[in-house]
């Protein structure tokens, strides 16, 4: 299975990152401050292709589904594809109960 991560974060982290390569010329070696330009543009390229990476859309568990009806033992009736589910399942149709609850 896939990991998720969080796009703005990781934006955020290389941001960082960059910065710090960037505070790490200090004039004094240039070679050094080469290679930290260097690095500073490859983390700004990386940044662009976190920026490009497709959303995928949260799924809905059944559980956590607004159409979802309780029938006990972990079990819920999904009348939206008229079936007897378990609550971490999920489908095309699921929409999040608006209290969150």
């Amino acid at each position: 299975m896939s990991a998720l991560i969080d796009r703005d974060d990781t934006i955020e982290q290389l941001t960082q990152l960059r910065i710090d390569y960037l505070d790490g010329t200090c004039g004094e070696d240039a070679v050094h401050d080469a290679l930290m330009y260097a690095y500073a543009k490859v983390v700004t390229s990386c940044m662009d292709v976190v920026r490009n990476i497709p959303v995928l859309e949260s799924v809905v568990r059944c559980k956590d589904c607004e159409n979802a009806i309780d029938i006990g033992r972990d079990y819920l009736l999904c009348p939206m594809i008229d079936c007897r589910v378990k609550a971490n399942f999920f489908c095309a149709y699921g929409e999040r109960k608006k209290d969150g609850n």
